[in-house]
């Protein structure tokens, strides 16, 4: 495991470089040293502990954790392996200050040969002071050593597979544990020791199994109790391997229609190849996975299963039944998809029951009739200066380490689809008129495009299949974009970036839960904003390396750069910049990352070689950032501009109004605007001042990109500054509406109507287009006036235009009337029985007065 180095200092200097920010880290470093030792006297313990069994210390790490009032520190180091003993010794690089800052200590051994943790009590530390004397802090427990030991029924001692075994304190949580990842067995054998603290009451979870392989003949069983450990002895703890007992299957057909299934191997015998059938949460746990075998391109890999050997759900009680879900991998180069079926037996989806010597038929629940989420994808960064290119040239997708000539890249395995994709989820909720949810499904598309120079970002497109069991109808999101960014084998620090990791979530109500019918297309543009975050790390002593931004968080909601309303956050993996390795480290480092605009909370990590050899983590307090849309931004941890500058206007004269956070009194604020007369916002400004000037956008011309940077300083010498793109153009989109629309034999008294309204600005930039009543609206019978116009991304209005939709309909009225008959004469009417009397034109026997009309009266005249 890497270790950090943990006393940086945090300058951040913020190039307003459509999205880059700049930061300084210094390391004030002491340390905190000691000894950890196992203080058993037993002989027979330490003859397995020690020499010649040599199961105890291995290696380990070492947590401090900084104590109030100082800021909220991790550090942790690793210590060398050792052969196997009572005794190791760390030395952990902490952050001081002068007058000390205190940690909680919590060191964490392997032994075991590194394949058990066993934790000690954590301690608290003396302050460790700058300047002075490292901090020494001992540790030391006495042990129980428990003897985990595999019998059957008749108490003989049997040969099984240790897995994961655990020794839990009640409301405390993990005290040691195998540390064997999950599914991976030690090798047969009739016993197992682990090393837990003595005197202490502990849960103790044995899972083990007997059978050579999980996928066919190994079948799992597992052992819960309470036990109180004592301290200096050895605890026999037994696992019954019961006898065997008859088993099922569970049995179907696995399938994407329109889709071919690609074989993909797996890494035996840990992972079996793709596509699989996995049945798991079985009774003890047990599980089984099944490949569906196929030729690429030739023949695909779909069709029957059979999940077999399963032990039966009444073999605990109450029954169990098991999870059974599907993955697979289709389509190839940069639109390799992986997708993992939703879940039966997840969420609120039944179980499946097996019944011993059973098979249990799941039909075609696995057979997939999908759907299909599509749309483009715009990733607008930072204008290219001509010295560094933008990060968005290294949009990476799994396809892009290793061509492979028939299409399937050589960089996917077990794992979802490798670096660059987007993602949908299906949701643990069913679809009107289903009976099952899409629990847990997940498809992972990669995607083509490419970096575009004229628009200076990634422009591409997506598609990404999903689909319910059965064929339901199932609910789905489709919010997720992940991207890795790298920029190849380049060193120098100004230009190197790798393995830049982020996610962005969609949180917008039309993205979050979508109705999916199969066979049908389901619209969803993607477009982000992006800036450019360069941040510089220095330390007062020694050297470090692989600088880090170690996990973030951001968050934006507003209108984006294309006037849409946006509402995302964004989480960040990991960023890594130079020095690379211990063999390049120096005191100076650089990590450039690239973020879409928000508001973000940065962790910043560092590494260093440890006095005995091993590596040292350093995690620094976070650094919090504004980032805008094609900005290149320049700040320190002191002394930060904060200003929201749009990218688009139709102000000629915009003012610019905004403010200064600063720890010191801040000198001068000044402007510059294209490359022109650096000018004074304020002088003597004061701590945390605001500011305000004015720039002249229309000297530049209509559609022309303004540069303005805004630079402050300090009276500690500090300097902060933020450049912004603004285009500028006050001339508004044209309009044009269609002629008149008629709908003829209308078969109801709405007829649902669509039509075609073009905009254009003078600046080719986007414009929105918005009718009253919309497009495809429900239009009455008879003549309906439709009104327009258009907005574009400057704010400009368009003048209206409008037409007509005429609705002719053809529909029968029923009306309720009255009859009046006579004999002869002329039929006369009146509003009261006084008069006036009228004649009714062409008034003949019987004649239908209609209700709806006003009260009248009748009689006839010769």
């Amino acid at each position: 495991m890497k270790t950090k180095l943990r006393t940086l200092f945090i300058i951040l200097n913020l190039f307003t470089f459509i999205g880059l920010a700049t930061a300084q880290v210094v390391l004030n470093p002491n340390h905190i040293e000691g000894t950890l030792s196992f203080t058993n006297t037993n002989p027979d313990i330490l003859s397995i502990l020690g020499s010649p069994g040599d199961f105890g210390i291995y290696s380990g790490e070492v947590f401090a954790d900084s104590l109030p009032p100082a800021t909220n520190l991790l550090e942790i180091v690793t210590f060398n392996n050792m052969v196997g003993g009572l005794t190791g010794f760390y030395d952990v690089t902490v952050e001081s200050s002068p007058s000390g800052i205190a940690y909680i200590v919590s060191p964490e051994v392997s032994p075991n040969n590194g394949n058990d943790l066993y934790q000690f009590t954590p301690l608290e530390s003396q302050p460790a002071v700058s300047a002075a004397a490292p901090v020494t802090l001992d540790f030391g427990e006495c042990v129980t050593l428990l003897d985990i030991v595999f019998v059957n029924a008749s108490d003989v001692p049997v040969m099984a597979n240790a897995g994961s075994i655990t020794a839990a304190i009640p409301g405390y949580g993990i005290q040691a544990q195998s540390d064997l990842a999950a599914n991976t067995f030690s090798p047969a054998a009739t016993n197992r020791y682990l090393a837990v603290r003595g005197g202490t009451n502990y849960t103790l979870s044995v899972q083990y199994d007997i059978g050579t392989n999980v996928y066919g003949d190994q079948v799992q069983f597992e052992l819960v109790t309470n036990i109180s450990a004592i301290a200096d002895q050895i605890m026999t703890i037994k696992c019954v391997v019961p006898d065997a007992a008859s088993a099922g299957e569970i049995t179907g057909k696995l399938g994407m229609a329109g889709e071919f299934l690609l074989s993909i191997p797996g890494t035996p015998p840990t992972y079996p190849a793709r596509p699989v059938l996995i049945a798991g949460n079985g009774p003890f746990g047990n599980q089984r996975w099944n490949t569906v075998p196929g030729t690429n391109f030739t023949v695909s890999a779909s069709g029957a299963f059979a999940l077999t050997n399963l032990p039966a759900s009444t073999a605990v009680s109450p029954p169990q039944g098991y999870s059974v879900h599907a993955e697979m991998q289709f389509r190839t180069n940069y639109q390799f998809t992986w997708f993992r079926s939703p879940g039966l037996g997840e969420g609120a989806n039944p179980p499946v029951i097996v019944t011993a010597g059973g098979a249990t038929n799941l039909g075609n629940t696995f057979n997939i009739t999908p759907g299909y989420f599509d749309g483009t994808i715009l990733l607008l960064g930072p204008v290219e200066n001509g010295t560094t290119e933008s990060l968005l040239r290294g949009v990476r997708r799994s396809i892009d380490p290793g061509p492979s000539p028939d299409g399937i890249p050589g960089a996917v395995d077990i794992y979802e689809n490798y670096y660059s994709g987007v993602q949908a989820f299906g949701l643990d909720e069913a679809a009107p008129g289903a009976s099952l949810t899409a629990v847990n499904g997940q498809s992972d598309a990669s995607f083509p495009g490419a970096y575009d120079p004229a628009i200076s970002g990634f422009s591409g497109s997506y598609e990404v299949v999903v689909g319910g069991l059965n064929s339901q109808n199932s609910l789905w999101n489709d919010n997720e974009l992940d991207l890795t960014l790298y920029g190849g084998a380049a060193t120098n620090p100004a230009t190197y970036y790798d393995e830049n990791l982020l996610a962005i979530y969609d949180q917008r109500t039309n993205s979050t839960s979508i109705n999916v019918a199969a066979g049908q297309h389901y619209t969803n543009n993607i477009a982000y904003c992006f800036s450019e975050v360069d941040i510089t790390f220095n330390t007062t002593a020694g050297t470090f390396f692989n600088p880090e931004i170690f996990e973030g968080n951001g968050e934006y909601t507003n209108t984006d750069f294309q006037g849409n309303t946006a509402n995302y956050t964004v989480f960040v993996e990991e960023a890594t910049g130079t020095p690379v390795d211990a063999a390049s480290a120096t005191n100076t480092g650089l990590v450039r990352l690239e973020l879409p605009e928000g508001s973000y909370t940065l962790t910043p990590t560092v590494y260093s070689v440890a006095p005995d050899g091993g590596q040292n983590y350093t995690e620094l307090a976070p650094i919090t950032v504004n980032v805008g849309c094609q900005q290149v931004i320049s700040l320190s941890e002191c002394l930060q501009i904060n200003v929201n500058l749009p990218a688009f206007t139709s102000s000629r004269i915009l003012p610019v109004v905004g403010t200064v956070t600063s720890c010191n009194n801040v000198t001068n604020i000044t402007y510059q605007l294209n490359g022109g007369a650096i000018i004074s916002a304020c002088t003597g400004c004061g701590v945390n001042p605001g500011f305000t000037f004015d720039l002249d956008l229309a000297a530049a011309g209509e559609c022309a990109t303004n540069t303005v940077t805004i630079t402050a300083y300090d009276d500690s010498g500090a300097v902060s500054s933020v450049t912004s793109q603004i285009q500028f153009n006050d001339n508004p989109p044209t309009i044009n509406c269609p002629n008149d629309i008629v709908i003829s034999c209308a078969e109801t008294n709405l007829a649902p109507v669509t039509f075609d309204v073009t905009a254009f600005s003078s600046c080719s930039a986007p414009v929105n287009i918005v009718c009253h009543p919309p497009s495809g609206s429900l239009f009455p019978a008879g003549t309906n006036t439709v009104t327009c116009y258009a907005v574009d991304v400057y704010g400009n209005q368009s003048a209206q235009c409008s037409f007509n939709v005429v609705v002719e309909s053809q529909m029968i009225s029923i009306q309720r009337a009255v009859m009046v008959t006579w004999g002869c004469g002329m039929l006369q009417s009146a509003p009261t029985l006084s008069g006036p009397w009228t004649d009714v034109p062409g008034a003949t026997s019987p004649y239908c007065a209609v209700i709806s009309q006003s009260e009248l009266f009748y009689r006839t005249r010769p």
